[in-house]
């Protein structure tokens, strides 16, 4: 029991930290966050960067910055 309760906060842990985050707005109809969130994907993913890593952080940025001006927040 003593091996388990460790494993098992860490499995718990671990999925709390890979939950996809949500975004909320107050008068976005479920309709209209899908299309915001697939223009602003597709923003993010067209832009171009010198690195991978870079690239990844970039779209995630993009993304983020695309949303909020939305009227978009956590």
């Amino acid at each position: 029991m003593k091996k388990i309760l460790p494993m098992l906060v860490v499995l718990f842990l671990t999925a709390c930290a890979s939950m996809p985050k949500s975004w909320s707005h107050d008068s976005a109809s479920p309709q209209q966050y899908q299309a915001d969130q697939a223009e602003c994907m597709a923003m993010a993913n067209s832009a171009k960067s010198g690195s991978i890593a870079g690239a990844a952080h970039d779209i995630d940025a993009i993304y983020e910055n695309c949303m909020r001006g939305r009227g978009y927040y956590r």
